[in-house]
């Protein structure tokens, strides 16, 4: 079964959704196809995020492979290490909210990241994880590193003080924080929040769109029936216009028939369309440099409505610290993302 990533990219695109928003089962000759497609190209799945959902999926007509077997055991073991932080923490009256891990679809956990409101929440939370367990890796300008071993997973977790690529902000967090909602007893961002969150961290902070990402920005849409002119109204405030068209355009590539309806809202910018013309063909799928160029752009001139200009000045230049750099080197040179190996 030789596929182009394209082709692999549409097809398990239209199963995975049809199974997470239809609960559509498929048979076991499909299965069989994508085990086999597993074993030709497994790096295709793991760099999408996808080896979580497709052992759902193999469950669903009990098939078991040992690989993903592995992967939903540490799925389950971060889970269940959520709701435990998520108690300790509250019980300290910590002000915090998980971002990017909980999502309406199971992409595959890197880490657990949260996000706190204040310096002392930050201080109050790390004492939280060193009572229950964790242990402290590393501290830098992006993150303060956690981890625990517990049935035979790693667990790290990541405390963030703002949502920002080194030093620039990329998504306000007094937003989030005044519209979390509270899912099975574990703070998260509203959907409209998490929708965008997800465009702008993909788009402009990690260079490159997973097929996870994708599915979760359209069942996520699905299932809290999203207003889209009120999604592209929000985004338009907060300077997400062009990775939130990048999305639809996409999207509209890989399932025509299905999101007819996006449509109407690509139409109300058709200017946009230059700007998010890229790539499909390879995934990850990586935004094209006039994509990337136009967003900082919007964004930086929206900083401007409500942010002195020497403030927008330090988080432009403060781009090319931390993690950045790397991840811009990767994104230069066509190399694949960083992603962690099986053993982390």
């Amino acid at each position: 079964m030789n596929l182009s990533d394209y082709e692999k990219s549409r097809w398990l695109f239209k199963i995975l959704r049809d199974f997470y928003m239809f609960n559509k089962h498929t048979d076991k000759a499909i299965i069989h196809l994508l085990l086999k497609m597993l074993k030709q190209d497994i790096e295709f799945f793991r760099y999408n995020k996808l080896l979580v959902a497709l052992a759902d999926l193999c469950h669903s007509l009990s098939c078991n492979v040992d690989i993903l077997n592995q992967r939903l055991h540490r799925h389950k073991v971060y889970y269940e290490e959520i709701k435990r932080i998520s108690y300790a923490m509250t019980l300290e009256d910590v002000e915090f909210l998980f971002i990017k891990t909980v999502t309406v679809f199971p992409k595959d956990i890197a880490d657990i990241d949260i996000l706190v409101y204040a310096e002392d929440d930050l201080i109050a939370a790390e004492r939280v994880l060193k009572n229950i367990g964790y242990v402290k890796r590393k501290k830098s300008q992006e993150q303060h590193l956690w981890s625990l071993h517990r049935n035979n997973v790693i667990v790290d977790v990541e405390l963030h003080t703002g949502v920002a690529a080194a030093g620039y902000e990329y998504y306000p967090k007094d937003l989030l924080f005044r519209n979390a909602i509270e899912l099975n007893g574990v703070k998260i961002p509203s959907p409209i929040d998490s929708i965008l969150l997800n465009i702008a961290h993909s788009v402009v902070k990690d260079l490159y769109i997973t097929l996870a990402d994708l599915l979760d920005f359209s069942l996520t849409i699905n299932r809290y029936e999203v207003d889209l002119n009120r999604l592209i109204r929000l985004a338009k405030d907060l300077g997400l216009s062009t990775p939130l068209f990048l999305f639809f355009h996409i999207i509209k590539v890989f399932n025509r028939e299905s999101y007819e309806r996006f449509n109407h809202s690509m139409r109300c910018d058709s200017l946009r369309r230059i700007f998010t013309v890229t790539d499909c063909t390879k995934a990850p799928i990586r935004p094209a440099i006039n994509t990337l160029i136009s967003s900082y752009f919007e964004m930086t001139v929206n900083k401007l409505k409500y942010k002195p200009l020497l403030k927008v000045l330090h988080e432009v230049l403060s781009l090319p610290l931390g993690k950045g750099m790397d991840t811009l080197l990767y994104y230069i040179i066509g190399a694949k993302p960083l992603v962690k190996k099986f053993s982390e």
